[in-house]
């Protein structure tokens, strides 16, 4: 026995795994773009990005400096 509501839910479920299937795709395409573009960087610049995307390692008065500033 179906009922309407079970139909739409299932519906609702399906539309669901859909868009997930679509948030997956297009997460591996970024990822698999930022791996190409990571290849074919240098030594040196990786070097140098992760040197800038690292988070700093404040002192006390450094920390409080930041604390206050902001």
């Amino acid at each position: 026995m179906s009922l309407p509501v079970q139909r739409e839910a299932s519906d609702i479920k399906i539309a669901c795994g859909d868009l997930l299937l679509e948030i997956f795709r297009v997460h591996a395409s970024e990822t698999r773009t930022q791996q190409l573009e990571d290849q074919r960087k240098g030594s040196v610049l990786k070097m140098v990005e992760d040197f800038i995307r690292a988070t700093p390692d404040y002192t006390h008065m450094e920390k409080d400096w930041v604390d206050t500033v902001k």
